[in-house]
Order: C-alpha cells, then structure tokens, then sequence
C-alpha cells in the first residue's frame, strides 16, 4: 500500500481505497485520513474499546466513522448496511442486507459521549466525537407578542446530531399565550448579540454533560430586565435581575405562570458573572457530573467574557515612569475615564499613585508600560479551586532596583539567579542595605513550571530579570501637563514592622502572603446560591459557603 499513490478498487456494490495509519484516540492519525476521505463533510466517529479498558488511549479496539446524515449506505460488497437515525441523540442502525431492510443491530450515541474520551471517560461504553463542519445548534426564540418582532423573552439552543429547522421559519404559536420562531445558528454568543442588541442585558446559561465544560449540549438565555416572563409551557415562570452597583444577579423559578411560588433561587455574585468559571450542577444523569457556566451580554456591549480592568501603581505623581506594580483582573463591568487620571492610593511620605483602565489586549497593554523593564508575574487564583479560577495577574518590577512596597511601606527588590530561582527581598528603608534584608526565595522549579503554590502561580516575564541588586533610583518626573488628582480622604502611613530573618525552605505560604500579599484582591470562590424557594436570611457575611 501506498499512502501517496492509494489504489481505488470498484467492488461488487461500490468502490474501497485500503491504507495504514497509525489512529488516536479522538481521531487523530499520521496522514488525516479521516479529514481527507470526508473532504469537509460532517462525519460522526464512534470508538469502542477493549473489554475492561474504555477511555484508554492506547486499548482502542474499532474506530467506525459515519457521515452524519440519514441516508441507507451499503458496503462495497453489497452484502451489509448502516443507516443513522439523528437527533439530540445518534442511532446508528446496521443491517444484514445492503439495502437497510433486514435490522442487526442498533447503538445510541449521545451528547455526553461527544469528547469524553479527552478525559479517558466511556458513555454507554464508548466515545465519539463530530468531525469536519460541526452540526449548527438548534434554536428557539420565545416571544410575548404574535409577529415575534421586539426581543425575545428567552432564547434555547440544542446542540443535536443534526439541525432540522427550516430557514426563515415563520413566527409561529407556541401553547396558548407565547411565540416562537426555530432556526439553526453556528454560535450562540453571537446569535445573541444579534437578537438583544448590546443594551439589552441578559444572562446566558451554559450546560454540559460533562464537569469540564466542553462541548456544550444546551443553553438557555433569558432577558435580564427583572420582570416577570412565563415560560412557553404556560405553567412555570421566571424573573432575572442584575444588580450593576456590585455586579451580581438573581435568577428565580416559578412553579406557577405568575412568579408568585418560588421553585428555585440562584444568587451569582460578581466573580461568577466575570470570570464564568465551570461550575458543578445538580440533576446530572452521568456519574462523573456535569458543568454549567454563566455569561453576562447587553450590557453596552458583547457578552462580558475576557473583560479585564488594568490596575497600574507608580512610585512617581505623574504615573509616566515604569510602574512599580501592575494588576490585570477580571470585572463585571469597566468603564475608562474619559482622560488619564493620576491619582493618590496612599498619601504620607510613602505616597504611591495610580491609573486605571479598560484593556483588551493583556500582552500589548503590559509591554506598552514595563518596555524595557522585566517583571515578575504572580497569578492569583480562587481559594479552593487549585488555580483554575484566576482573579488576577499581577505584576511586579523585577529589574534588581529599590522599590517602594504598595501594601505595607516598606520596600523590595526582586532578582533571579542563574538557576532560575527567584530572590526577592523585603527592606525596612529606602536604602536596601543588604543587611536588612529580609530574603524570600521562590525555587526554580516553581517559576515557569505551573505549580499551584498557595493559590498563585509564578512565572517571569520574556525580558530576562535582573541577576544583581543595583543601588537605590531617584525619579526625576518629566516635564507634564498632566495634574494629579488627589483622593480627598488620606489613609494612615503603616508603620513598618521589625525586619526579621525568615528561613528560606520553611514555611511557604507565610512567606507568599508576606510579599505576594492578596492585598484588595482576595475574593469569594465562585459561587451560584440554590435554594429551595423557603426563606432563607442572606447577607454578606453569609456568603462563605
């Protein structure tokens, strides 16, 4: 056999081309094989494997891949045939005969085997997975009105084995108070941007037959306007409001057309909605659980996914040196101001200032103010979540020069050393005598390795950092028309505390809290409230779980 020069060979009932390739799991092989027999079409691969060994990568015992459409296809013998039966699930139907007539056997596929096998999980005691052009989700519009034409009051999308909705289907009535309108869409995000506008606000409900969040299977997104909105069955109801001052939503059921008996009550606060972490759900039917996610959209713009805010903190009035720290985070929403601002954090003899601002791009953004500075960066993560809910990114000047600390008045320098561990050092003045010094030392092998250290992860910028301690810098601030703005309410100068020698190999996290402090940032785990519809008090200091 040769790959390059394949062979077609007409048969009793059609023709066959035969090849060798090594296959992966997930439908991988040497020379995209599969890719390039299907040429683009849709295809459904369906992996099975050897007794007592399903997920396993290397324990695959048949890989069959079907175009996904529901046509009868015999073999090129002519003496067997399949045909696909296609919905939210897949029935693959085989038959003894090449004209689909005589049944041998049957298999359903459903959605959460799709990608289970990049977690080694089995559905049904296989895995499968789309190829070529994905199928288009499914989607329902739901109206209040009867020409479907103001927004809708919910929108639901399916992600089936194959979308059957006509093409500018009419609106049409849906039980006896509502209307609808069916269609099929590549991309529910930018479905919705396109229904709501960008000042309409709503929430999306991301749910998937799987705890990681891939491959989503369904999503509901209802209007944010915190009125009351029955459901296209005419017996249940709902009600979602977003508070914007401190960045959380309500989501409330009903089990009755009116919202008067509470079904369900879910609270998200602000870190859910700005980061949509995967979160765990209840009324899963797989045993390895399943995830949803939350996104806000329409609030004078597209869903809030990725919005970052761009804390930057300077030693100088005119914020126009290198910044001595920079903090990049997730937020609800985030406004500019309409100029540069250069304003007081700490007022006193150790006076730092700061800037904020909306960014889109991290690492343009983060070049455009260290340039030729390197920095040390900290990833600060939930508490709980083994960093893989980020808060924020925060860098630090590591350019071996005196810098004053933002959060206790005192200073540092940060250094690395030729093997690639990280030293850096606290000083009670301004003078960075190495006798003071209290020193904390991050080992090689947790920089730029990815280890989860105290909920933070530390990498080093592209830049090189600096290898020695150079002597104390005095900023001279350039000429400026820019003024600062002073924040009218100073707060105390923290009095530096005594310096004492911390060892270098004990007590890891007291020393991360030390220098790489949570400071303003140390917020809640992602949340979603659930209750039952009883009254329950809640307040803030109730919400650690």
């Amino acid at each position: 056999m040769n790959h390059y020069n394949p062979v077609c060979v007409k048969n009793a009932a059609g023709y066959s081309v035969s090849d060798c390739t090594n296959y992966n799991r997930g439908g991988w092989d040497d020379f995209d094989i599969a890719n390039n027999a299907f040429n683009g079409y849709s295809f459904l691969g369906v992996e099975q494997y050897v007794q007592g060994r399903c997920g396993s990568f290397d324990s695959i015992a048949s890989a069959k891949l079907y175009r996904l459409d529901e046509n009868c296809y015999s073999n090129a013998a002519g003496t067997e045939s399949h045909q696909l039966t296609l919905g939210h699930s897949a029935t693959i139907t085989t038959f003894s005969d090449g004209m689909c007539g005589n049944v041998a056997t049957t298999t359903t596929v459903r959605q959460a085997a799709m990608g289970a096998s990049r977690a080694s999980f089995c559905v049904d005691e296989l895995t499968a997975y789309f190829g070529g052009s994905w199928p288009n989700l499914t989607v329902v519009a739901i109206y209040d009105e009867s020409t479907c034409s103001s927004s809708p009051s919910q929108l639901k999308f399916s992600q089936d084995f194959v979308c059957k909705s006509p093409t500018n289907a009419p609106c049409q009535s849906q039980g006896s108070s509502h209307f609808s309108v069916s269609s099929c869409a590549s991309d529910f995000l930018g479905y919705a941007t396109t229904v709501f506008g960008w000042n309409t606000p709503y929430l999306i409900v991301e749910d998937f037959p799987n705890p990681w969040c891939n491959d989503v299977e369904f999503v509901t997104i209802y209007t944010a306007d915190g009125s009351c909105h029955s459901n296209a069955d005419d017996s249940t109801s709902f009600r979602v409001t977003i508070n914007t001052a401190d960045g959380t939503a309500t989501v409330t059921t009903y089990s009755d057309p009116a919202c008067n008996f509470v079904a369900s009550d879910t609270y998200l606060d602000s870190q859910t909605l700005s980061t949509s972490p995967c979160l765990s759900r209840g009324g899963c039917e797989y045993w390895f659980g399943c995830g949803r996610r939350y996104v806000l959209g329409g609030l004078s713009g597209p869903p809030t996914v990725g919005k970052k805010t761009a804390l930057v903190l300077y030693e100088d009035s005119w914020c126009a040196v290198t910044p001595v720290v920079l903090v990049i985070s997730n937020t609800f929403q985030c406004t500019s101001p309409a100029a540069p601002v250069c304003d007081t954090l700490f007022n006193g003899p150790n006076t730092v200032y700061q800037t904020r601002e909306c960014i889109d791009s991290v690492d343009t953004y983060v070049s455009s103010k260290f340039q030729s500075t390197p920095y040390l960066i900290a990833e600060y993560y939930a508490n709980g979540t083994n960093c893989q809910v980020q808060t924020n990114v925060t860098m630090y000047a590591a350019d071996g020069k005196c810098h004053l600390s933002i959060y206790d008045g005192t200073y540092f320098t940060i250094t690395q050393r030729s093997d690639g561990a990280v030293i850096a050092s606290n000083y009670p003045t301004p003078l960075c005598k190495d006798t003071d010094a209290v020193v904390y030392v991050l080992d090689y092998w947790n920089v730029n390795t990815g280890t989860c250290m105290g909920d933070r992860i530390f990498r080093t910028s592209q830049m090189p950092l600096a290898t020695n301690v150079s002597t104390p810098a005095t900023t001279t601030p350039p000429p400026s028309t820019w003024t600062p703005t002073p924040t009218p309410t100073p707060t105390p100068t923290p009095t530096p505390t005594q310096v004492t020698e911390v060892p270098v190999e004990d007590d890891i996290e007291a020393r991360l809290n030390i220098m790489f402090p949570a400071w303003l940032w140390d917020p809640l785990p992602p949340q979603a409230f659930v209750n039952d519809g009883r009254r329950h008090h809640r307040s803030p200091s109730h919400r650690r779980p």
